[in-house]
């Protein structure tokens, strides 16, 4: 599918935007979309015809034909919304199906082993006229830091069921109709730094980067200006100033905030609202872009959502700690204090990404700062570049696996990665095998099996036992530890004080290894079998981020994927699956998926300042390095940090005394590289003469002795 700007109405509508830097009118934008007839798969599936395309979604109920769509994301101009959005079909070619479009499917939670086939609608199936047309809808629209992002669904595929005909708009355009919006306020204020990341993440969210207004002023750097910061107990202050001393030597400030000084001075009905009330003041006063929540949900509360299932069968409260950092409203619309429910206009877009480290006491706590420190510090060889893949038949009555997702996520990795496919299907899933793996060490490792609070399932069908909590306390693969995603059910519910907590706990708390992040279920998951549900779908979209980004890092990557997928957020289950994936590790963290390779770092070799500081990173191969984070630190006059560009090129802005820098280059995939002694001068040497004197001769008479000489900087008087 592509996508390109239309005509003269869309260059006006960037123009206006760009110029007027937020102006509130009306205006329309205009795209032209292709989806050519040779794109689209026509799939034997039983008595029926699977449709799909590369990145197409469903949403079809129950019992009516199974017609994909396309997800686009826009960004709009600042200060509007979605007034209309209209799609024309230009170009209609025809095809034909033998068989019925396959029927849409009830969704069905990962615990449930079967559930009846719901067969075609019979009305429907024997109809002459189309049941679906060339179309457009909004889906979603979110705020991200003051911008609008709109999701729209295109439709462009029509079917007559009676006939078997299946017409494809093969060009489109669609005409999104945009009005001031009564309700907006503009931030109140955003920095340098957070600019340059929500620049980062519009252009990897929208289709329209383009139009993004620049800011004419941004937030001063306040006295208190912190990229992260850490909530926890007093009691566990001091490990985590360890992983905040980190972050700040690194180029991402970080502060300890005790959880009893929040709780004493920011308002809140409970104290999860509290911390987000402290959240909503450090984004806007300080600058915040990553929290940090040290404890378990005991020590540090989450936020219960309530979400019932499509049909009402399965409801329940689901702790989420992105209510943390999706700042806009208060997640109570309704006013009723029951959080997060389908009316109570929660916004998905996240201006904080948030991450937890489930500990409970100052073992545990600096046990996980040691493990995310080392894996960011002096990664081992050997581990990086693996991936791992278990699948285990999901749904047999439907013969539905996880092996097409891991595929997707296997299409996505670097070349040269060393992938394991550990599936039911191929008789190569088990728990011996799972646990080896793990011992010997992988980098990445997404795992499509049931589960629940203290297990993940290794091929139940086959007979073959699952991995325990105890276990994952057990592995031995300190240094070599993964970043571990699942779709598996309640293995995330860090809620469940039995057997000791739950699996990913015991993950992360393994003494001689284990995991350095996990992402997920805190409940559930959901599927939607024959096609790819919701569980699946944001766990592919992290590993896009993981493997397209130069620098990911892991808070980041998830938000994003919530974002990519917030359409799943119209219906219930999909809701559910959005609120209930939980990252277990430090947000800021970067993500290796290759071996690590060190930086070949230059810079001038005596800094004289003030001056901008211009640092080239390159790799071993001589080739610019981008994305990666440099840090310029001299107590207490400097403190500045880049990201290189395309050209591998940081330039700091510093104004250093006299004596000695230090200079640190980190990111995914490479060691850290720090240099503490960067010589700092003067940009002249200053000379003092004393008293008037006449030039004498050198050779005759001693230099000194005519004039004192006093430099504080680093030219050399030669004679």
């Amino acid at each position: 599918m592509k996508t390109r700007p239309y005509g003269l109405g869309a260059l006006l509508g960037v123009c206006l935007t760009v110029l007027s830097y937020g102006v509130l009118e009306a205006g329309e934008l205009h795209y032209v979309l292709e989806l050519p007839l040779s794109e689209l798969s026509l799939e034997g599936a039983g008595e029926y015809t699977l449709v799909s395309f590369e990145g197409a979604s469903y949403d079809a109920p129950p019992g009516y034909p199974l017609i994909p769509f396309i997800t686009k994301r826009y960004l709009l101009p600042r200060g509007t919304k979605v007034a209309d959005v209209r799609l024309e079909a230009l170009s209609v070619k025809t095809t034909y199906v033998e068989a019925p479009v396959y029927p849409a499917q009830p969704p069905r939670p990962l615990t449930a082993q079967k559930v009846e086939f719901v067969g075609p609608r019979e009305e429907i199936y024997a109809s002459s006229t189309p049941v679906s047309d060339f179309e457009a809808q909004v889906l979603y629209q979110g705020l991200l830091e003051g911008e609008r992002v709109a999701l729209i669904a295109v439709r462009p595929l029509r079917y007559t069921p009676a006939e078997g005909k299946l017409e494809v708009a093969e060009q489109m355009v669609l005409t999104v109709g945009y009005e001031p919006d009564p309700g907006y306020t503009p931030p109140v204020g955003i920095t340098q730094s957070q600019q340059r990341r929500l620049n980062v993440r519009i252009k990897a969210l929208v289709e329209n980067p383009e139009i993004l207004a620049p800011r004419v002023t941004f937030q001063p750097a306040a006295e208190k200006n912190y990229r992260h910061a850490i909530v926890t107990p007093s009691l566990l202050r001091g490990e985590f100033q360890k992983l905040a001393d980190w972050n700040t030597a690194r180029g991402v400030r970080d502060t300890v905030v005790a959880l009893e000084a929040i709780a004493s001075s920011f308002s809140g009905r409970d104290l999860a609202e509290q911390i987000r009330n402290f959240v909503i003041f450090a984004h806007e006063r300080w600058g915040v872009e990553y929290l940090l929540l040290g404890g378990d949900e005991g020590l540090v509360p989450t936020r219960d959502c309530f979400v019932a299932s499509y049909d009402g069968s399965s409801r329940d409260t689901i702790p989420t700690d992105m209510y943390f950092g999706c700042l806009d409203g208060d997640w109570d619309a309704n006013a009723n204090n029951t959080f997060g429910e389908m009316d109570d206009e929660v916004d998905l877009s996240a201006e904080v990404t948030v991450g937890r480290a489930c500990v409970n006491n100052a073992q545990e706590a600096g046990l996980f700062v040691g493990k995310v420190v080392v894996y960011q510090d002096n990664p081992p060889q050997g581990f990086a570049s693996k991936l791992m893949l278990p699948s285990e038949i999901l749904w047999p009555d439907r013969g539905y696996s996880g092996d097409g997702t891991n595929d997707a996520i296997a299409d996505l990795a670097h070349p040269g990665t060393s992938i394991a496919k550990m599936y039911e299907t191929q008789g190569t899933l088990t728990r011996n095998a799972l646990e080896d793996s793990l011992n010997a060490g992988v980098g990445l490792v997404h795992h499509c099996a049931h589960g629940n609070e203290i297990a993940i399932s290794c091929g139940h069908l086959n007979g073959e036992p699952s991995f325990y909590n105890w276990q994952a306390r057990g592995l031995i693969n300190a240094g070599k530890m993964p970043v571990y995603v699942a779709i598996s059910c309640l293995v995330g519910a860090f809620d469940y004080d039995g057997f000791g907590g739950c699996l990913v706990e015991a993950f992360q708390w393994a003494e001689h290894g284990g995991t350095v992040a996990w992402v997920g279920n805190s409940r559930y998951g959901w599927g939607t079998p024959p096609t790819r549900g919701p569980s699946e779908c944001l766990d592919v979209s992290f590993f896009e981020e993981v493997y397209g980004l130069d620098n990911p890092e892991i808070g980041p990557a998830l938000a994003t994927a919530k974002e990519e997928n917030a359409g799943w957020g119209n219906v219930s289950y999909g809701r559910w699956s959005i609120y209930e994936l939980n990252l277990h590790g430090d947000p800021a963290m970067p993500v290796h998926s290759r071996e690590p390779s060190e930086f070949i770092v230059s810079h001038p070799p005596v800094v004289e300042g003030p001056q901008t500081l211009y640092v080239t990173v390159s790799s071993q191969a001589g080739y610019p390095v981008r994305g990666m984070l440099v840090c310029a630190r001299q107590s207490p006059n400097v403190y500045a940090w880049a990201y290189t560009d395309a050209s591998g090129v940081a330039a700091l802005e510093i104004s250093p005394t006299p004596g000695f820098m230090e200079l640190r280059v980190t990111g995914a995939n490479h060691y850290d590289w720090v240099d503490k002694n960067i010589l700092v001068g003067v940009s002249r040497a200053e000379l003092t003469v004393s008293p008037d004197t006449t030039w004498l001769d050198a050779e005759i008479e001693p230099l000194s002795s005519s004039f004192t000489v006093s430099s504080t900087g680093t030219d050399i008087l030669r004679r």
